[in-house]
């Protein structure tokens, strides 16, 4: 029998969802946007993405936990009702 995969039930489910989302989609834009400005792309370049994204992530991370998930889930929810399969 296959497990089905839900999305996150708790809020402490919801802040690890939500910080792991946040931290891929600043660290991948960080790296781009490195990439462009020195023109390489060699090892130095995931440190130095690394070591400049984190007041980014953090404002991110507020952003999509306290503004967006409450408005997907409105817009969400005036579709499918939480007790359709």
């Amino acid at each position: 029998m296959k497990k089905e995969l839900k999305m996150p039930r708790t809020r402490f489910e919801a802040i690890i969802f939500t910080a792991i989302t946040a931290w891929m989609m600043v660290y991948i834009m960080t790296l781009y946007n490195t990439v462009l400005a020195t023109s390489s792309f060699t090892n130095s370049t995931f440190l130095i993405a690394i070591k400049s994204m984190w007041i980014e992530f953090v404002i991110i991370f507020l952003c999509a936990y306290f503004i967006s998930s409450k408005v997907a889930k409105y817009f969400s929810f005036k579709v499918v009702q939480p007790t359709d399969r």
